[in-house]
């Protein structure tokens, strides 16, 4: 088992035009994702106190990108 903590960014937030933001963590998480050597690993995401739409939005993002 490893694990790999990071924090800070943004990786979720909506811009008032409808755009999402820059995946700050993007090279971050492949990274992780890289040294699991799984194609589909086990994740757990701890976000600071934000809503349930940030912190689901900020999950799916790592999700969607690299492990569907």
């Amino acid at each position: 088992m490893r694990i790999v903590a990071i924090g800070g960014g943004n990786n979720s937030n909506i811009k008032k035009n409808g755009l999402p933001e820059i995946y700050e963590h993007e090279a971050i998480d492949k990274e992780i994702i890289s040294i699991s050597n799984k194609n589909k690993p086990n994740i757990l995401f701890i976000s600071h106190a934000q809503d349930a739409e940030f912190e689901a939005a900020s999950y799916n993002k790592i999700v969607n990108t690299f492990i569907r």
